[in-house]
Parts: structure tokens; C-alpha cells; sequence
């Protein structure tokens, strides 16, 4: 009989552990997913948004455009309308815009939206496969540390030349490669390209280019290539295709958010005929920091189109930009770990994003911040830039591994309660012939 409640309860005793052990199993795969939460709930982050006028432009745009902006190339503005930086019909144009510096130009974490559109010649007519029709160059995006190469003619001087080359860091005058920009202006660039000048090009029109340019004597854009030969440091691998119908007129905007207190860029798009609604086309921490205009410490935002032999109208309807800072504005602050620690609840609580911060880690940042020439290898393939993630991480262990591991602990409890009874009845079988056997019984 001792024997019998021994069997018994090492059994229970091992469904007891099998249980325990599942459910650690299960909270240790969950840990983090609820560390990540946690913050959500917390109280507010005391980041703040903050419009930036100085490098916004709605319309009207007129004053605002004399007042604190470049204009480069013939772009056609229409006061209560837009800004046509490119126009279908019109071969080998560009037109570009660039914040002057005026007003305040030093942003740090900011978040910039350019609302645009792309049209053929006639936006109503589509090629007979129903793709748009060809037409090109692109447009581009830029936050750059330079803003005086937008005006070549007034460096006529050789003297002059030579003093802007030694303080740009050697920008070329009067290129215009990047859709409407030099080829080698250093900054972030987000380089729409609309027509395939390469047969090589992996990617089909139209399609988006991310890089950053640190060095303008040694990087530079290549449009021959659409953009495979870039030598600036690229984001992605590969391009990322847009929607065929942002060739066609659809209402379009880019959102860019950089948080320089954690390294951090996020690209995002909407689209009119998809809705209100913002589509992440990339994010990811950065090993290098945007760069920043040497001498008076401001990023200054520009746009530009080009056109070749074949072309298309591009039309910029608004910039807007906002800088996010502290609750009480000291920005004095915002270079300590606390603020960033606030930067990284905002990023959670206001975009769905949650970025890792150690201390040490932040502190490394400081450093590679303080040293802005400091010689960046370029991004290789299968390093965390190469692509581009799209939502926050869910660990492995999700709810469908949930059901399943909960599936199997109830059938290893059904299996085990089902030994458990064959066991006892076994035994009490046994037990019950050795006693017929003891009183010399023959068992019916």
C-alpha cells in the first residue's frame, strides 16, 4: 500500500512540475513584451511638439518664401496655390527651395511633412500597359548643413569659389544631379526617382532612395545609376517602390522624424486614395548624426526637381516642421540621459515605436556626436541599416505559441490523469488477486 502512495504521488508531483515549468516558460517569454508595455502606461512623456514657423511654408507663400527662404532654378509659384518646381514640357529644368537660416534653423529632434504631387504632361493619359507614362527626373527631400549653393551666380570671383569650397567642404556649384541639387550636398537626402536610367536598377519606378552624406569630397549621388553608384552612406540596401499612382497626381507626403538625443530616424507616407493614415517606409537607429552646419550649428530643409529629356510637373503645397523639446523648453537639459529617457516614451507613446536605451550605450552616442568628421565606413549587407524594419518587435513566443504550448500542457494533463487511473486500477487489480491468492482462491 506504501508502495501504492508513493507511484501516486511522484506522478502528481511530476504534473505539478510539468505545470510549473510551462508557466515559467510561458511569463519568461512574455517578460519583455511587458517591460516594453510598461512604458505605455506610464505617465505622459514630458517631450513637447513645437511648430517651427521658420522652416514651415503654406500658402500664401510669397512673403514667407522672401523672407526666409532660397529659391534656385525657375520654379513657378502661385501665391494661394503651389510651388511648381519642375513643369511637364519643359527639358533639362530644375527648380529648388532651401531655408536661408534666418529665424531659427538649429533643430535637433524635429519632424518635418512636405506634401507633394507628381504629374505627367497629362495627368489623364496612361501608357497603353497601363503604367504612367514616361516621364522624369525625381525630386528630392534634403535636410543639409548647407544652404549658399543654391545661388552660383554670386560666387563669380574665383576668390569667392575657393571660400565657399573650403566651407561647404567642397559642394559643386551649379550641379544640380540630385534632382535639382548638388550631387554631393551632405545631409540626409530622400531622392525620389521617376524615370529608369539604368537597366541594371533592380527596382522599378517610382521608387524612394534614403542616404546620408557626411563627406562631400569623397560621397556624392549618382544619377546615372539611379542611385546604385551613390557613394554617400545608403539606408537601405535597396530603393523602396512606391505606388505606381504617385505619377499620376495622387496627393502625396513624406514625414521624416529624427531624434538626434537617441540616434533614431523614422520615414513615413501617406497616400490620398489610401486614407489618413501614416505607412512607416523605414526606421532605424543611426551610427552617425545628421550633419550640422559647422559654423552657426543649424540644418536647413530644401526641396528640388529636375528634368531631362523627358518631363513632369512637381508641385510642393506645404513644409511643415516642429521640434520637439522639453515641457519647460530648457534645452540645456536635453543633452542628459533623464531627457532622452523622456525622448524614448514620447517615441512609444506618440508613434507606436519603442526604441533600447542603455546608459552606456547613450554615453558612446555623446561621443561619436562630439566628432562629426569622424570617417564612417559605408553600410554592408545584413548590418540593422540595411533594412528597414516596419512595426515594433513581438518576441518569438506570441499568442499562437501560446495556444500551442497551452495545447500541449492540457494534453499532457489528459495523457498523465489517464495513466494516473490505468495505474490505480492496475494496481488495485493486482492488489485484489495476491489477497484471493492469500485465502487460497482461484480468481473467478
Amino acid at each position: 500500500m506504501k508502495r501504492d502512495a508513493v507511484i501516486q504521488l511522484a506522478i502528481i508531483s511530476g504534473i505539478l512540475l510539468l505545470f510549473t515549468i510551462g508557466q515559467a516558460f510561458w511569463k519568461n517569454a512574455d517578460s519583455s513584451l511587458k517591460q516594453q508595455e510598461n512604458i505605455l502606461h506610464l505617465r505622459p512623456s514630458l517631450v513637447r511638439r513645437i511648430e517651427n514657423k521658420d522652416i514651415s511654408l503654406q500658402s500664401p507663400f510669397l512673403d514667407k518664401i522672401s523672407k526666409h527662404w532660397y529659391v534656385g532654378g525657375n520654379p513657378e509659384i502661385r501665391n494661394y496655390e503651389y510651388i511648381r518646381l519642375t513643369k511637364a514640357g519643359f527639358p533639362s529644368d530644375h527648380g529648388s527651395i532651401v531655408s536661408n537660416g534666418l529665424g531659427d534653423n538649429t533643430i535637433n529632434d524635429f519632424e518635418i511633412v512636405v506634401k507633394f504631387r507628381i504629374m505627367p504632361r497629362n495627368q489623364h493619359k496612361k501608357a497603353p500597359n497601363g503604367d504612367s507614362p514616361l516621364m522624369g527626373d525625381g525630386m528630392a527631400v534634403v535636410v543639409s548643413s548647407e544652404k549658399d549653393f543654391i545661388s552660383p551666380e554670386s560666387y563669380a570671383s574665383g576668390y569667392a569659389k575657393k571660400q565657399f569650397n573650403l566651407n561647404s567642404g567642397g559642394v559643386i556649384l551649379g550641379n544640380t544631379e540630385m534632382m535639382g541639387l548638388p550631387k554631393n550636398l551632405p545631409g540626409l537626402c530622400l531622392v525620389v526617382d521617376t524615370f529608369q536610367n539604368s537597366d541594371r536598377s533592380r527596382t522599378k519606378i517610382p521608387f524612394l532612395d534614403l542616404h546620408v552624406n557626411t563627406s562631400p569630397k569623397d560621397q556624392a549621388y549618382d544619377l546615372s545609376s539611379d542611385g546604385a553608384g551613390t557613394t554617400a552612406l545608403k539606408l537601405l540596401k535597396d530603393p523602396i517602390r512606391l505606388p505606381q499612382r504617385c505619377l499620376n497626381g495622387d496627393l502625396t507626403q513624406f514625414r521624416i522624424i529624427y531624434m538626434e538625443s537617441i540616434n533614431t530616424l523614422k520615414i513615413d507616407a501617406k497616400y490620398a486614395q489610401e486614407g489618413d493614415y501614416w505607412i512607416e517606409l523605414f526606421h532605424s537607429k543611426l551610427n552617425i548624426s545628421i550633419p550640422k552646419n559647422p559654423r552657426t550649428g543649424q540644418r536647413y530643409v530644401g526641396v528640388g526637381g529636375l528634368t531631362g529629356q523627358l518631363t513632369e510637373t512637381v508641385d510642393i503645397f506645404s513644409i511643415e516642421t516642429n521640434e520637439f523639446h522639453s515641457e519647460n523648453h530648457d534645452e540645456s537639459a536635453e543633452d542628459s540621459f533623464d531627457y532622452a529617457k523622456e525622448v524614448q516614451m514620447f517615441l512609444a507613446q506618440e508613434f507606436d515605436r519603442l526604441i533600447s536605451l542603455e546608459e552606456d550605450e547613450f554615453q558612446k552616442w555623446k561621443i561619436i556626436k562630439a566628432q562629426p568628421t569622424l570617417a564612417i565606413e559605408p553600410i554592408q549587407e545584413g548590418s540593422p541599416l540595411s533594412q528597414s524594419p516596419h512595426r515594433r518587435p513581438k518576441p518569438t513566443f506570441g499568442w499562437f505559441g501560446k495556444a500551442v504550448a497551452f495545447s500541449i500542457l492540457t494534453v499532457a494533463f489528459y495523457l498523465t490523469s489517464v495513466y494516473i487511473r490505468v495505474s490505480v486500477k492496475h494496481i488495485h487489480n493486482t492488489h485484489g488477486r495476491r489477497r484471493i491468492q492469500s485465502i487460497g482462491l482461484l480468481p473467478i
